[in-house]
């Protein structure tokens, strides 16, 4: 009499299968997590874009910024902030510029308005999610910041040049 040998999975076979799948599981993961944080940095992106083109078209018009409270906990932009940059830093006014729909932003902003013009906002509360304005150089920044891989982004990447500023001096 001929006895079949019966074929199925072996232990060896499957403990192999599982550790493959989660490998792969926990690649996809990882990747969404990197598209959300690349999406959320391309948002802050489109956020301080529009913001600096209505900035700059109030202040052609006003003459002055839109600005609500003075803002100091700014040592997150330190390493990133322009060199042109005074030590003055504002909350925008997003009401004044007319800009209601925002990625980021909003919450601190309706925050803000609620506390004093007269009190540095992060003595009550450490608003962060708020994008802020230096008074010289005018660079819009989310001190909340924005983290793709081991990198945080506080404003537009852009190469700034000191600018002397003394040879404007009468």
């Amino acid at each position: 009499m001929i006895q079949k040998k019966e074929k199925g999975v072996t232990m060896i076979t499957l403990v192999i299968t599982i550790v493959l799948m989660l490998i792969l599981v926990g690649t996809v993961v990882m990747n969404l997590d990197d598209t959300q944080a690349v999406r959320d940095y391309v948002n802050m992106q489109s956020d301080i874009t529009q913001i600096n083109e209505k900035v700059n078209t109030y202040y052609a018009k006003n003459g002055t910024l839109p600005i609500l409270n003075l803002y100091r906990d700014i040592g997150m932009i330190y390493s990133v902030r322009n060199p042109n940059d005074n030590n003055n830093y504002y909350v925008i006014d997003l009401n004044a510029i007319g800009l209601g729909e925002l990625n980021f932003g909003i919450n601190g902003y309706l925050e803000a308005i609620r506390i004093n013009k007269n009190t540095p906002i992060e003595v009550t509360n450490k608003i962060r999610d708020i994008y802020i304005i230096n008074e010289q150089s005018h660079t819009v920044y989310y001190p909340n910041g924005i983290t793709v891989g081991s990198q945080t982004a506080y404003c537009l990447l852009e190469e700034y040049t000191k600018q002397d500023l003394s040879v404007y001096t009468p």
